[in-house]
């Protein structure tokens, strides 16, 4: 009787041991998974991937948009505005439009001081990045 109980014993340890490995192998197979492309990117792979882009800074002061112009190739890039005007107690809007007038889109910076940065991708032509309070506060985005 001894005996049995021994082989019972053997038997369910190499049933548990199985079941853990089993276990361990889904955990090791599907991690892999999220490693495959077209993948949700993890926060990391973005921020990686933002410190891979070329970074165009535009510098906006009491005086305009510094440079007033700047000329890239196609392709992603991350364009960064920082606030270096004396209110920042005013919003901040910037306005990417293309040369013809018709408007990409508007930009709203936040209004406690922190500088803008966002992944662009244009297309290659002619664009003006302006303040909406201040239209003459541009800056002419050449895409080649």
């Amino acid at each position: 009787m001894r005996k049995e109980q021994v082989v019972r014993r053997d038997r369910w340890e190499q049933v548990v041991l199985t079941i853990a490995m089993l276990c361990i192998t889904g955990l090791f197979a599907g991690a892999q998974v999220w490693r495959l492309p077209g993948a949700a990117p993890t926060l990391a792979s973005v921020r990686q991937s933002q410190d891979e882009l070329d970074d165009v800074q535009l510098t906006i002061r009491d005086t305009g948009i510094e440079p007033s112009e700047i000329t890239r190739g196609v392709g992603k890039f991350l364009l960064t505005a920082d606030d270096r005007r004396s209110d920042k107690a005013q919003r901040l809007t910037l306005r990417l439009s293309e040369e013809n007038g018709e408007r990409v889109r508007d930009i709203e910076v936040p209004k406690n001081g922190i500088d803008w940065a966002e992944e662009v991708d244009l297309q290659a032509g002619r664009y003006v990045l302006s303040v909406v309070n201040h239209p003459e506060w541009s800056c002419r985005i050449i895409i080649e």
